[in-house]
């Protein structure tokens, strides 16, 4: 049997030595190997997570040294192939996920404006991997200059999103070790949120951005 190149980025490596299984909504809804993810493409091959899993989502986003990658040596046998389009296409995700010059928020907004393009591409029956290599290349000049941080604080909050967030936040039940008195004061203030009307919240959002940045007022 053959061996190939592996990859695997650090949030995978700490999601696989995660003691219990996720027992997200989603993992619950989920079959077979989910949230895990592999991508092959000639003698390499790439492994990463669905991201709509709460534990992968956590891996990905709260650690700084998420995308550091660790290489070894895996076998071939019942790995699917995919295509020059789909290695070009993950790659310069990749690289904008890594890219110094940018925030967390604008790696994601850079990642967000790279798929849409592509799926634009495949829209139009252009399916050229250079496409998106130059496209990648234009997002990391753009990112170096400082330009894509810069639209990403132009453009203005999506209000429903962070009062549905919220909203759900008034549902959650957490384990939390203080005191008893911090901890009844904390849950009255989540079960605040799942009855306020979604005007008061959006007010409220609107009461601590003025607190948080005056300068936006």
């Amino acid at each position: 049997m053959e061996l190939i190149e592996q990859y695997q980025p650090e949030y995978v490596i700490r999601f696989n030595a995660r003691d219990a299984a996720c027992e997200c909504p989603a993992c619950q809804d989920a079959a077979g190997d989910w949230p895990k993810t592999r991508l092959t493409v000639g003698n390499q091959q790439r492994e990463s997570l669905n991201a709509a899993c709460e534990s992968a989502a956590r891996e990905i986003l709260l650690n700084p040294e998420a995308f550091m990658l660790h290489t070894g040596e895996t076998e071939t046998d019942g790995i699917a192939e995919h295509s020059l389009w789909d290695e070009a296409l993950n790659q310069q995700c990749i690289n904008m996920a890594v890219h110094p010059g940018l925030t967390l928020e604008s790696r994601l907004y850079a990642i967000g404006v790279l798929l849409s393009k592509a799926q634009r591409y495949r829209d139009e029956n252009q399916c050229d991997p250079q496409d998106l290599i130059a496209m990648g290349e234009q997002l990391a000049q753009l990112a170096e200059a400082g330009i894509l941080n810069e639209q990403l604080s132009l453009l203005p909050p999506i209000e429903v999103n962070r009062v549905e967030a919220l909203g759900e936040m008034g549902a959650m039940r957490l384990n939390l070790n203080v005191p008893g008195m911090q901890k009844m004061m904390l849950m009255f203030k989540l079960s605040e949120l799942a009855v306020m009307q979604p005007a008061r919240l959006q007010e409220r959002l609107r009461e601590l951005r003025c607190e948080t940045d005056p300068a936006l007022f």
